[in-house]
């Protein structure tokens, strides 16, 4: 994930998360810079850590709010917990964990992907977009 802070200082960090309905999820520590960065520029980039099948989606981010947003949040956590602890035992903690961070919603805009394997090498990216909610 890159954010950006409202001077466009850059800030770039590997995040866990999880796709839900076109948006893409993840938690952070409420006082983590990419939560500070999103609170003053919603602007960001979420890609991938793999660099022969690469795919960038530029969006917005936005802390989730549990007042407005309890629905989405709870499949966002459940979701997350499932993919990264198998183990059923630890669902609670770990459950309990993700919901004490600042849980993040990212709406993406444009994304753009590109195979860089040599026999396979493209030449151009190729582009997908979404409209933008009012």
């Amino acid at each position: 994930m890159v954010t950006a802070s409202a001077a466009g200082r850059p800030h770039a960090r590997p995040v866990w998360g999880v796709r839900l309905a076109e948006r893409f999820w993840f938690s952070c520590s409420p006082n983590a810079r990419k939560r500070r960065n999103l609170a003053e520029n919603p602007q960001c980039v979420v890609t991938t850590d793999d660099t022969v099948e690469c795919v960038t989606v530029e969006g917005h981010a936005h802390v989730a709010d549990p007042s407005t947003d309890g629905a989405a949040i709870d499949s966002a956590v459940a979701a997350y917990v499932a993919k990264y602890w198998d183990d059923s035992a630890v669902h609670a903690d770990m459950t309990a964990f993700v919901r004490s961070q600042a849980i993040v919603e990212f709406v993406p805009e444009r994304a753009f992907g590109i195979i860089e394997r040599e026999e396979e090498f493209a030449r151009r990216a190729t582009r997908w977009s979404w409209p933008r909610p009012a």
